[in-house]
């Protein structure tokens, strides 16, 4: 398994779309709010720059 669809970007939805990305996975996130989508894509971007800058990995 490569690919990760997660549907609904609330605070759960980017959550999960967060870790799966971090260990190394496609991740489809879905959402019928676009607004949501949006916060959701900045919040993952913000929060894996920070991850880098602390070289933060993880391997579940």
């Amino acid at each position: 398994m490569t690919k990760i669809a997660v549907i609904g970007s609330g605070v759960m939805g980017r959550g999960i779309a967060y870790v799966a990305a971090l260990n190394g996975f496609s991740v489809a996130l879905h959402d019928i709010n676009n607004e949501s989508l949006l916060v959701a894509e900045n919040y993952i971007k913000d929060e894996l720059i920070k991850s880098r800058e602390k070289r933060i990995y993880f391997n579940i």
